[in-house]
């Protein structure tokens, strides 16, 4: 079934931290985990309605330091990742349209730094969480939310 129209998709960065039980300085020296979690749905509008599915949610983890293109770019191409990875809508203040993935990847790795350097320090951090929630927003016929409704309800 091919959704009757489909808008961008739009992936929203958001940030966590954690206090751990490693005392010491890990922030200062960047040797800290971090754990990136890709999660993608579907969001399906008929009028004042809407149905969300979840597709996929793909999840690495990595020192801080070891933090790559190459870590971000096998994150990214999770063997369900649903979307193709070009036209993407950054969703924070910039709200930047990203035209391909290796935009995509670069505004991850800015985005990273960013929130570290911006970091209040916290001398027992163990922990950063990135989510990028993506988003792909598919307006559909009275007809065809029902049909997947059922698909999704099954």
């Amino acid at each position: 079934m091919e959704p009757s129209s489909t808008s961008e998709i739009h992936v929203s960065p958001e940030f966590r931290h954690a206090i751990g039980g490693c005392p010491g300085a890990a922030i200062l020296d960047n040797d800290f985990n971090l754990e990136i979690n890709v999660i993608v749905n579907h969001t399906y509008i008929c009028g004042e309605s809407t149905l969300d599915e979840l597709n996929c949610d793909n999840t690495c983890s990595c020192k801080y330091k070891s933090l790559s293109w190459d870590k971000i770019d096998e994150t990214l191409l999770g063997t369900d990742f649903p979307y193709p990875l070009e036209r993407i809508k950054w969703d924070d203040p910039t709200e930047k349209i990203l035209e391909n993935k290796d935009d995509l990847i670069k505004q991850i790795l800015e985005s990273v730094h960013q929130y570290i350097v911006t970091l209040p320090p916290l001398e027992d951090l163990d922990t950063v969480s990135l989510s990028l929630v993506f988003v792909k927003q598919v307006s559909v016929t009275p007809q065809e939310f029902e049909l997947t409704k059922a698909r999704i309800l099954q």
